[in-house]
């Protein structure tokens, strides 16, 4: 795929950091493909935004540039310039929980650049002893103490700053179902990429760590909204029985259940920042409805950091 070969040179531009002053600009890159198999299942009906119950392929690619600089010795600046191309499942109806949390990314099967981030991050060093932060994604090579005040301001995500579930909020590396980047409930401030443009302040001690912020929210929906965290309101349920269309959803009629996800995934270093991933994910009544599915999704997923 002449994608995928493009994104690969761009990953290997070196971190050069670790070897060069301080004051030096870091460069780091990653990219992702995931390919993803659904095979055929039960469906009693279909409507214009169900999920085909026939058997097809899904698959994203996406690469990412992390430039960064210090600015003095308490300032930090970064730009992520980001390259994606995609094919979604039923052009991404028919399910709450999409089984790829990178294909909201995507435009389709063309390879496009866009801005994901461009951030500042201030941090006033209040005591403590003095932790060494090593080049990595968005980090700089710096020193901070142990107790300090961090204000981030700019185009970013959410999630880069409140997020607290370590295990399950990248589905470059971890859980690749949408539902699990982060807590189902929260229907968080993002463009339909999942970035946004706003400040946040940090407070962080060893005993404890507090975080307010402040973000921009789209004029109209980004058509990412997290429905299926708590179910479906009654009005909402009522809507899709009588046949109608929501962003996602619309099997033509509906014989509500709640959307049900089971995924599991084993990822192996196959070098070093490199790994092979394999996963299966189940989804039970699909688009919240038993008259469908279960539907079985398989996954390959490669993704490599530099």
């Amino acid at each position: 795929m002449r994608g995928l070969a493009c994104l690969a040179i761009l990953c290997a531009s070196p971190a050069f950091a670790a070897d060069s002053p301080e004051s030096a600009p870091d460069v780091h890159g990653q990219v992702t493909y995931i390919r993803q198999y659904k095979p055929s299942f039960h469906a009693a009906y279909s409507g214009p935004h169900s999920l085909d119950p026939d058997g097809a392929w899904s698959y994203t690619l996406t690469g990412t540039l992390f430039f960064g600089a210090r600015l003095g010795d308490a300032t930090e600046l970064y730009f992520n310039p980001e390259f994606v191309q995609g094919l979604a499942f039923s052009e991404l109806l028919g399910t709450g929980g999409f089984t790829n949390g990178e294909i909201q990314r995507t435009t389709g099967q063309q390879l496009r650049g866009y801005r994901a981030r461009l951030f500042a991050r201030h941090t006033w060093n209040l005591g403590g002893e003095i932790e060494e932060k090593e080049s990595d994604l968005n980090q700089v090579r710096t020193r901070y103490a142990v107790e300090r005040f961090v204000l981030t301001a700019g185009n970013l995500s959410v999630l880069d700053v409140f997020d607290a579930l370590e295990y399950s909020h990248d589905p470059r590396t971890q859980f690749m179902n949408w539902s699990s980047l982060t807590y189902g409930a929260w229907d968080f401030p993002a463009d339909a990429r999942g970035y946004t443009w706003g400040v946040a302040a940090e407070y962080i001690t060893p005993r404890f760590q507090a975080r307010a912020g402040r973000f921009l929210v789209p004029v109209g929906s980004n058509g990412l909204r997290l429905e299926h965290s708590n179910g479906l309101s009654r009005s909402h349920r009522d809507y899709l029985a009588a046949g109608g269309l929501g962003f996602f959803l619309g099997d033509g009629r509906l014989n509500y259940a709640t959307e049900q996800i089971l995924e599991v995934f084993y990822s192996l270093a196959v070098a070093k920042r490199t790994y092979l991933s394999l996963g299966y994910q189940r989804i039970a009544n699909p688009g919240y409805n038993r008259d469908r599915g279960p539907a079985d999704f398989f996954s390959f997923r490669f993704h490599a950091e530099l």
